[in-house]
């Protein structure tokens, strides 16, 4: 029969090989903005991680097809894994979403910077802007013409930098 000493070895082990598996959110101080243009009107989005409160319209909104057209956040919280976009094109009435798994496609240090989407034509640009950077002198500026000045790496649909 184990001894009481052993057995209690084994349950601290154990609590710490579970302990040490649970993920904690990962948190920086940076944004999440977006807009859009007039051939596409956003119908969902969410910014999100597993754990922590996830950036969304009201579900109210969504439900009245009244979801903002444009908006910006910024603060300490938890860095999505995932964005998830739901738009309709204008001319034809097409209903597209996405959902884009961003675990792979964001720097590890998110401090300083600002994911941000909108749309090239009908066509869904994901963007991480860095707030601390300009881009060099003689290279493209950042296709999100708001932060033109900035240093930008495309993420979505495919990765690209402007520096």
């Amino acid at each position: 029969m184990p001894s009481i000493r052993a057995l209690a070895t084994s349950l601290c082990f154990l609590a710490t090989l579970f302990t040490g598996c649970a993920m904690s959110p990962k948190i920086a101080e940076h944004g999440f903005s977006f807009g859009t243009n007039f051939q596409v009107e956003i119908m969902d989005y969410m910014y999100g991680a597993p754990i922590g409160m996830p950036t969304q319209p009201p579900r109210d909104a969504v439900r009245r097809g009244h979801v903002s057209q444009g908006t910006g956040m910024a603060g300490n919280f938890v860095v999505g894994e995932y964005l998830y976009v739901k738009w309709r094109v204008k001319q034809d009435g097409t209903i597209i979403d996405r959902k884009i798994d961003l675990k792979q496609l964001l720097p590890a240090n998110m401090d300083g910077k600002e994911i941000h989407f909108n749309f090239l034509g009908q066509e869904l640009n994901v963007y991480v802007i860095d707030l601390e950077r300009l881009h060099a002198p003689n290279s493209p500026h950042c296709p999100a013409l708001a932060y033109k000045i900035f240093q930008c790496i495309t993420v979505y649909p495919i990765m690209q930098k402007n520096f």
